[in-house]
């Protein structure tokens, strides 16, 4: 495991980087994995699901997106530009095969991860309730009172957001326009009880996106029932090593 502080923009993201090696012998050029977590929360949750993907042959790098845990900065919008910059240190990296570089997003790291596919030209993604501009606008609103903030802090959840450009970058990139640049395979997976993001949104997303889609529904649930499962996690794995032929 490596930290790997990563230039965007003004400021550096935090992020660490899974190896295979660390899990078992070397790999020649494992592909690369990407992982985005939620508004509010940060890499760290989603270390089980990062270790799984390394064992299984990913080279995986989480990150904290502006805002978010130890990166610096605030959320001001453009935080595809995190993904892309992530994107970057892969391909810079000789051990990495840059090539076959997928993506694992939730909620908010769904939303851009669809805005960066296209110019971070994904392998592979795997969008896990996946919000778009209109619930995260609403979410973000809401978190702005001070009872909000609690309820978030109670959760473990914070972030930092500067809501006026926020709320600009969002009315400007809708997820359906961004969707119809996405040619490589999707994998949607959404909780039919999900009381953050409608059903419908995410059937509207599959319909915009312009390569193949799979989608996985799953009864019950909650917005993030599917994020804490390792039956998930390795199914997701499963078909992500499907689409880069691990």
């Amino acid at each position: 495991m490596e930290l790997a502080p990563l230039p965007a923009a003004a400021f550096s993201l935090a992020a660490t980087l899974y190896l295979p090696t660390e899990h078992g012998p070397p790999a020649a050029s494992p592909p690369g994995l990407i992982v985005g977590h939620g508004a509010g929360s940060r890499r760290g949750r989603h270390q089980r699901f990062c270790s799984i993907a390394c064992e299984e042959g990913f080279a995986v790098l989480a990150i904290d997106f502006r805002g978010h845990g130890e990166s610096v900065g605030d959320l001001d919008g453009p935080a595809e530009k995190d993904i892309l910059a992530a994107a970057d240190r892969l391909r810079q990296d000789p051990r990495i095969d840059g090539d076959r570089l997928c993506y694992r997003g939730s909620s908010m790291g769904g939303y851009y991860g669809v805005l960066a596919a296209a110019a971070a030209d994904f392998a592979a993604a795997a969008l896990i309730c996946p919000a778009n501009e209109q619930v995260l606008l609403s979410g973000l609103m809401r978190a702005e009172s001070d009872d909000q903030r609690q309820a978030l802090a109670d959760r473990g959840l914070e972030l930092r957001v500067h809501l006026p450009e926020m709320r600009e970058h969002l009315k400007s990139h809708p997820i359906l326009g961004a969707a119809h640049l996405v040619r490589c395979p999707v994998l949607l997976l959404h909780a039919r009880c999900d009381e953050v993001v409608p059903l419908a949104d995410v059937l509207s997303l599959a319909d915009a996106l312009s390569g193949p889609v799979d989608m996985w529904i799953r009864p019950g649930g909650d917005h993030s029932s599917l994020q804490g499962s390792d039956e998930m996690h390795r199914a997701v794995v499963r078909w992500l090593s499907a689409q880069v032929a691990i």
